[in-house]
C-alpha cells in the first residue's frame, strides 16, 4: 500500500500521513451515519491501522480509534487540527466545550467546586426525591424502555439542581423542557446550516437553533423568578470573569439533553450487558 503524504502539507516533509482517502468524491458520511462503530472497525481492518484519514460531512477527517493514541492527541496535538465539534458551537453558545486550553483551564477552576464531593453530597436528597417519584409512578404493566426512563430521571434531576424546579411541582414545565431539549439535541445530528428550504420547511439544525433560543429564554426567566442554589453559587464564584452570556450558555449546557442522553446510554448498556458479567 502506497504511503500517504504527511498532513502538514509541507512539500519538504518526509513523514507519512495516516492511510485513507479524503478526496472530494470520497465522502463517507452516509456509511458513517448508518453505523458509526461498524464504519470505524471495518475501515480500520481494511487499512490495517487504528488511525485513518477519511472525509465526513464534506470535511477532511482524521479518525483515531485507539485509547492511548487519542489520549496523547488530546494532551499534545489538538492545536494542530481543527476540532469538528466547533461546527456546533452556535447550537450551544460559547462554553467550556469550545474554549481554548487557557480559557478552559480558568472555567474548570470555577466549575469544579460546584461538582466537588461536598456539593454532590448535598444533591443526594434531590436524587432520592426524583427516584422516589419515578418508582411510585412507574407502570409495571407495560414494557419498560430503560433508556427512556433513565433519560427522564436524569433530566428531572438536572432541572431540579440547575434550575430549582421539581418535576412533581411543575409537570408542564418538565414536559416543555423535555420536548425543546429533544429538538435542540437533534441539531447535533443535522448538517450545521441554519436555513429553510421552500416547500420542505425548516431543516433540523434551524429547528434546533429555534429551540435553543426558547430554552435560553425559559432558563433566564425561571432563574430570575426563583433561582437555584447551583446558579447562585456559579454566579458568585466566577470572580466576575464570566459574562452574562457565558453564564447562561453553561446553564443551557447543563440543562439540555446531552447529559440525560449520556446517562441513559451508559446505564441502559450496563443492564443490557449485565448477563455477560455473570462469570465475574
Amino acid at each position: 500500500m502506497a504511503s500517504t503524504p504527511c498532513l502538514c502539507k509541507d512539500r519538504g516533509c518526509t513523514k507519512s500521513g495516516p492511510p485513507g482517502y479524503a478526496g472530494l468524491l470520497g465522502d463517507k458520511s452516509v456509511e458513517f451515519l448508518k453505523d458509526p462503530a461498524a464504519f470505524v472497525e471495518t475501515t480500520c481492518d481494511k487499512l490495517q491501522s487504528r488511525v485513518f484519514l477519511t472525509r465526513l460531512f464534506m470535511k477532511q477527517t482524521v479518525v483515531i480509534a485507539d485509547h492511548k493514541l487519542i489520549s496523547n492527541f488530546l494532551s499534545h496535538s489538538d492545536k494542530d487540527f481543527y476540532n469538528g465539534l466547533k461546527d456546533f458551537s452556535d447550537l450551544f453558545g460559547h462554553n467550556i466545550m469550545f474554549a481554548d486550553a487557557d480559557e478552559a483551564t480558568q472555567l474548570k477552576k470555577i466549575l469544579l467546586p460546584l461538582f466537588g464531593t461536598n456539593a454532590v453530597q448535598s444533591y443526594q436528597t434531590v436524587l432520592n426525591d426524583v427516584l422516589e417519584d419515578w418508582s411510585q409512578n412507574l407502570n409495571l404493566q407495560k414494557t419498560i424502555n430503560l433508556y427512556e426512563e433513565f433519560k427522564n430521571i436524569s433530566l428531572a434531576y438536572n432541572i431540579n439542581i440547575f434550575m430549582g424546579v421539581r418535576k412533581t411541582d411543575d409537570e408542564e414545565f418538565f414536559t416543555s423542557i423535555k420536548e425543546l431539549s429533544s429538538t435542540h439535541w437533534h441539531g447535533v445530528t443535522s448538517v450545521p446550516f441554519n436555513i429553510s428550504i421552500p416547500f420542505f420547511g425548516n431543516g433540523g439544525y434551524k429547528k434546533a437553533m429555534d429551540a435553543k433560543k426558547k430554552l435560553l429564554k425559559i432558563i433566564k426567566a425561571r432563574l430570575a423568578a426563583n433561582g437555584s442554589t447551583f446558579f447562585e453559587e456559579f454566579r458568585n464564584n466566577n470572580q466576575e470573569s464570566l459574562s452574562e452570556e457565558l453564564l447562561y450558555n453553561h446553564m443551557l449546557l447543563f440543562s439540555c439533553a446531552m447529559i440525560p442522553k449520556g446517562v441513559g446510554s451508559v446505564l441502559a448498556m450496563f443492564f443490557e450487558m449485565g448477563s455477560k458479567w455473570k462469570h465475574l
